[in-house]
């Protein structure tokens, strides 16, 4: 099988187990979740994703976000009804168009980008990206790290402690 198939065979799979939980368990019901995978072969790389979590792609210091958002905010952003800072606030941000467990099946959007030396793969949910936002991301990404362990610490301490402050701020 090739890569991109197997990627659609995992996001299947996925959605058919949490499909299966959701029959089993009532209180499940109606729930979702996103997922956003990567394979890395030599300089290829592969992402698939269903719903709002993003894989971003830092490369010479620009951070670009590689997926696009399957969430309701993010389609009146692309037909123009929104803008982009807009949208960050809109209370119906969290809307997912597309999740795992929502319907018997799912499509994933599957992509694939070449890597060149130097460049940092993020991959990572909503609560990542809403609590720092693209800019602070990219900064967090770029400052000077040993390991991958280091920048993922940092990035999670910087998420947390902006929740932290907005509860201190209630």
């Amino acid at each position: 099988l090739s890569v991109p198939d197997l990627l659609l065979q995992a996001v299947e799979e996925a959605n058919q187990r949490i499909a299966k939980r959701m029959e089993e368990r009532p209180e499940c019901r109606g729930m979702g979740t996103t997922v956003v995978v990567a394979v890395v072969n030599g300089a290829q790389f592969w992402v698939a994703h269903v719903g709002d979590s993003r894989a971003y792609l830092l490369r010479d210091g620009n951070l670009r976000q590689i997926t696009t958002d399957h969430s309701f905010v993010n389609e009146l952003v692309r037909l123009g009804m929104l803008s982009r800072e807009q949208a960050a606030r809109d209370p119906r941000r969290n809307v997912v168009t597309r999740a795992l467990g929502s319907g018997t099946v799912v499509v994933p959007d599957i992509q694939q980008e070449l890597l060149l030396a130097g460049d940092l793969v993020l991959l990572c949910s909503d609560g990542l990206n809403t609590m720092l936002g693209d800019k602070r991301i990219s900064d967090l990404l770029a400052a000077p790290s040993k390991t991958l362990e280091e920048i993922c610490e940092r990035l999670v301490a910087a998420a947390v402690a902006v929740v932290v402050e907005a509860v201190a701020d209630l």
